[in-house]
């Protein structure tokens, strides 16, 4: 009949909303879950591990590989990958985190090999999905978002190959592991998330802030900077070489700055918005916020590497969380769902103003209490991490960081997709 769709046509529409709803509903349960698992005991939990990994491995990375394939797709102006691929990926990577948190929390040395190996299949999806839509296009952006994404799921494609040798109780790797962990740790997070975060922010954040998309030497300078660092640190590690570890280190720390150049020409040539300012303001805000707290995480990484050279003591985490992991990842994951959920996700034109509205919900408390909590925990982590007032400090801000996952994954967010 003239004018109603068929059910032919209907069905990838509805796949479409199922994948866009996962890639931000995901995500939130395993923060929420990452939150919870800060009430079990110590030992349980083994200390920060599985918070941390549930955070990162579960929550941003389920998140980059639902997202990563629409950012390509934009800069190519062409459809996605083919949404069965789409929602393999992401269903592997779902599967995989949970699998490893679960094994390796609960003592089950096969679900967590298996958790692993299910993780890197995932991975080699979403950059098989990434790369699609360049097979008809592929302009100076697309080049780079493409290239960097290859050697982001490269750097984590080996990281997390190294943990599940090391739990698969591989005899090399388990007696080089005091020098491995660094390299793991530099290369998921100071490889695979960071340049992730930094490659799609060359198109994201000028789009949140209504500035036009071009070339600056900031954005080139991250790219490279970051691309090289954390690899040239990783190899350090594995030869024992100070020499490369640092060179590796101080690449990164340049890349920080090249994208804090970018940040603030961005802000300097924003548009001016004249609806949903609100909206706007947090969605911005929490991209320029992370963008300054990327420089003190990898000041912060990069000192530990440089002062202790190719030894295990290139990777202290605890000093790093609220920087690095708070104000950075976590902080532009937030940023990125709140701009993107209006515009990818589920509904009409009428919908998507009533999410922007519900959104915009107590922004400045909201991006108030998400930076308090990552400075908080970055003074009571670093200074005198044993010190009483230290670890009231910490306690307080991690009690504020509960407070704004749960109430931006658990309830806005969850909301809006409602």
């Amino acid at each position: 009949m003239p004018g109603r769709r068929s059910p032919i046509a209907a069905r990838p529409r509805a796949d479409e909303r199922r994948i866009t709803i996962a890639g931000f509903a995901i995500p939130a349960a395993f923060l929420l879950a990452a939150a919870a698992a800060m009430l079990l005991p110590s030992g349980v939990r083994l200390g920060l591990w599985l918070p941390l990994h549930l955070a990162l491995a579960g929550a941003v990375g389920v998140a980059v590989g639902t997202l990563l394939p629409f950012f390509t797709a934009a800069l190519t102006a062409s459809p996605p990958a083919d949404r069965r691929l789409r929602a393999t990926a992401v269903g592997l990577l779902t599967v995989g985190a949970a699998l490893v948190t679960t094994g390796v929390a609960g003592g089950f040395t096969v679900l967590a090999v298996g958790g692993g190996a299910t993780y890197v299949t995932g991975l080699a999806a979403v950059l098989a999905a990434a790369a699609h839509p360049f097979r008809r296009s592929l302009t100076s952006r697309g080049r780079t978002l493409l290239a960097s994404a290859a050697i982001a799921l490269g750097d984590v494609l080996v990281g997390v190959s190294l943990a599940t040798l090391f739990l698969a109780g591989q005899p090399d790797v388990v007696a080089a592991w005091p020098r491995l962990l660094p390299a793991h740790a530099w290369l998921n997070v100071l490889g695979f998330l960071s340049l992730m975060i930094v490659a799609t922010l060359l198109h994201l954040l000028p789009t949140v802030l209504g500035e036009r998309i071009g070339p600056h030497r900031g954005i080139t300078v991250a790219l490279v900077g970051v691309a090289l660092g954390a690899p040239l640190v990783a190899v350090g590690e594995v030869l024992g070489s100070d020499v490369l570890v640092r060179v590796g280190a101080i690449a990164t720390f340049i890349g920080s700055l090249g994208l804090g150049v970018y940040a603030v020409s961005c802000w300097q040539r924003r548009g001016h918005w004249t609806t949903d300012a609100g909206w706007h303001r947090v969605s911005s805000g929490r991209l320029l916020a992370g963008a300054g707290w990327f420089v003190v995480g990898a000041a912060c990484a990069s000192g530990q590497a440089i002062a202790a050279g190719a030894t295990p003591a290139a990777w202290e985490l605890e000093p790093l969380i609220g920087p690095l992991l708070v104000g950075f990842v976590l902080q532009i994951l937030l940023g990125a769902w709140v701009h993107l959920l209006p515009a990818i996700g589920p509904g009409d034109a009428p919908r998507h103003a009533q999410q922007r509205r519900r959104l915009a919900f107590a922004w400045p408390l909201r991006l108030t209490g998400l930076n308090l909590a990552a400075a908080m925990l970055t003074v009571g982590l670093s200074l005198a991490p044993s010190a009483i007032w230290a670890q009231a400090v910490t306690a307080g801000g991690a009690f504020v960081l509960a407070g704004a996952v749960v109430g931006e994954a658990a309830v806005l967010l969850q909301s809006a997709l409602r």
